[in-house]
């Protein structure tokens, strides 16, 4: 609707708008916008023409033939349906009908990009998803989507400006899903995973845990949390810990779902600048990324989240420039969880 307005405004084309009916008028001719969320609820309209937003979103066809059964007798009636590709679902059958036209439109072929848009966007995607998004590509990723190969598989290796990443997954009472905590670094051009801690924790063993692991880590290891829900109050609950006095503890609210989170990282694994130091956890970690897929399918993740969330906060707040290591940066945050 607002993109609607803004080519009627730009042209400087007369019309009305009525707000809460979500519905233009021009020149005595109609255009509702309604959700299709609920796809009978559609079935009493009558149009001369229909368009069919962000098509992937929906599971099956079914909005589309209700819609096509929306249109009048005219043989000008069209509808159009427009989707970003997700492998190939009910929209990409429809080219095989017949009276049906695909129109192909690259992300990369977008006059409209700033210069460098598409190198930059293209070096934060893994190949396969960078032909989906990028290059309107049909790709069925299946299960696999990060390859364990991609990873370069190192001895320890001394951390500089480390930051450990906590997703946590904890209720007060009884364990919930699994927590995680990645210890990673950014050094010499590379992504280093020294370590990642996994398990299932009531909250007052995985505070004890925090806390060993921090003795173990060091103060100058940033202990991150992802901010979301009650792990609000978790966070404020550390901050106010004596044995983490001298520890740097930042929240952080992830940007983006789970497989853009990845990307980034992922991408840079594929091109062989992310190192992985040997542990137990490893064939753990390399099982969670064989089985990640682009959809909500998988079961865990929760390693994968805390690397994303580690590499998050190192795209921040290193790679992007120096951080230097003092309380004077978090005092504010201390006394407001005081």
């Amino acid at each position: 609707m607002y993109t609607t307005k803004k080519i009627l405004d730009d042209a400087a084309y007369p019309y009305k708008e009525f707000i809460t009916d979500k519905l233009i008028v021009i020149d005595k001719q109609e255009i509702l916008y309604r959700s299709g969320d609920q796809p009978d609820s559609l079935r009493g309209l009558s149009l001369d023409g229909f368009g069919i937003d962000e098509a992937r979103e929906f599971k099956n066809r079914d909005i589309f033939d209700i819609m096509q059964g929306r249109l009048s007798n005219s043989v000008d009636a069209q509808g159009y349906v427009c989707t970003s590709p997700k492998g190939k679902n009910w929209s990409h059958a429809l080219e095989s009908e017949p009276g049906v036209h695909a129109i192909v439109q690259k992300t990369s072929e977008n006059p409209f990009l700033p210069p460098g848009y598409i190198t930059s966007l293209r070096q934060s995607y893994t190949s396969q998803f960078a032909s989906q998004e990028l290059d309107a590509d049909i790709v069925e990723f299946g299960a696999g989507i990060i390859d364990p190969s991609w990873f370069a598989v190192s001895d320890a290796i001394p951390r500089m400006q480390a930051v450990r990443f906590w997703d946590l997954a904890v209720s007060i009472k009884t364990s919930a899903d699994y927590t995680a905590g990645a210890l990673c670094s950014w050094q010499d051009g590379k992504i280093i995973i020294h370590d990642i801690i996994h398990g299932k924790y009531e909250y007052p063993d995985l505070r004890r845990l925090i806390i060993q692991t921090a003795a173990i880590d060091g103060p100058d290891t940033v202990i991150a949390i992802e901010e979301a829900g009650q792990q609000r109050g978790y966070i404020d609950d550390l901050k106010r810990l004596p044995e983490l006095g001298q520890y740097a503890i930042v929240a952080l609210k992830p940007d983006g779902d789970k497989l853009s989170r990845a990307m980034p990282w992922a991408s840079r694994a594929q091109l062989g600048s992310v190192v992985v130091c040997r542990g137990a956890w490893n064939r753990p970690f390399f099982d969670e990324c064989a089985s990640f897929t682009p959809d909500d399918s998988h079961d865990h993740d929760d390693m994968i989240d805390s690397v994303s969330g580690a590499y998050q906060y190192l795209a921040r707040n290193i790679i992007a420039g120096p951080l230097i290591y003092t309380n004077k940066m978090y005092d504010k945050d201390l006394k407001n969880a005081a």
